[in-house]
């Protein structure tokens, strides 16, 4: 995706080197032509060959991490976990995912840079609070039901209470 990567390079040309989540696909390239960005994980192989052996826990994580972060459909308390971790500032996630739908309706923690290729490209502003609405996702991908559905409940009466409001609950 050529301008997902122009823009990741205009973005990060200035400063410290800036940590980028993608799938693996992806992370093989971005370092190649995006000079000042790291990636989380590289391809499975490529990873445990950059870390010494008694640190392959760490590199294994690091796949773990990403596999969570690109595969689960909704914004939980995990993606934040993730996000903190690494410091990570730009993530690339494909289009049409129920993922990409969470990062759009949260433009307050991601801002949407460019749509290339299938993939777009969010600069993590700011990284996400738990709130009641990604408690609630947590708790609809574990197929808690009562759990989640109170969460919810939760997350539109704050909305309702000036001052209080969880936005992304709101556009969910």
């Amino acid at each position: 995706p050529d301008k997902i990567l122009g823009r990741l390079q205009q973005e990060t040309e200035a400063g410290d080197p800036a940590i980028v989540l993608a799938d693996g696909n992806l992370s093989v390239t971005i370092p190649d032509f995006v000079g000042n960005a790291d990636i989380v994980a590289h391809r499975i192989l490529s990873t445990a060959e950059m870390f010494p052996a008694d640190h392959q826990d760490l590199a294994l994580q690091r796949h773990i991490d990403q596999y969570d972060f690109l595969n689960t459909p909704l914004l939980t308390p995990r993606h934040i976990e993730i996000l903190e971790r690494y410091n990570i500032r730009y993530v690339l996630v494909p289009g049409g995912t129920g993922l990409e739908a969470q990062l759009r309706l949260s433009p307050q923690w991601f801002e949407w840079l460019e749509a290339d290729d299938g993939y777009n490209l969010y600069a993590v502003r700011q990284v996400p609070r738990i709130t009641e609405s990604i408690l609630g996702n947590a708790a609809f991908l574990e197929r808690r039901w009562d759990a989640a559905s109170a969460h919810y409940q939760a997350a539109l009466t704050q909305e309702t209470s000036p001052g209080t409001g969880d936005a992304y609950g709101a556009a969910g």
